[in-house]
């Protein structure tokens, strides 16, 4: 579906704030009935953040990752 203008929220996100808080603020914020889905945040620089899972090594844990 389209939307116009699409859904959207702003977030302010704080420098002790994980990225595990961030992806629980988006399931609140856009009303997510499923919270248990999984998420990942690729940043710029290649990185993964999601949840520790031994087929993705690489991945950084999402509850001790924060901005920086």
């Amino acid at each position: 579906m389209d939307f116009d203008p699409p859904p959207e929220r702003i977030f302010v996100v704080g420098p002790n704030n994980t990225f595990g808080d961030l992806a629980d603020a988006i399931d609140l914020h856009f009303a997510r009935w499923d919270l248990g889905h999984l998420h990942l945040f690729r940043l710029q620089d290649g990185r993964e953040i999601g949840y520790p899972d031994p087929e993705f090594p690489d991945w950084l844990d999402h509850e001790r990752s924060r901005r920086s």
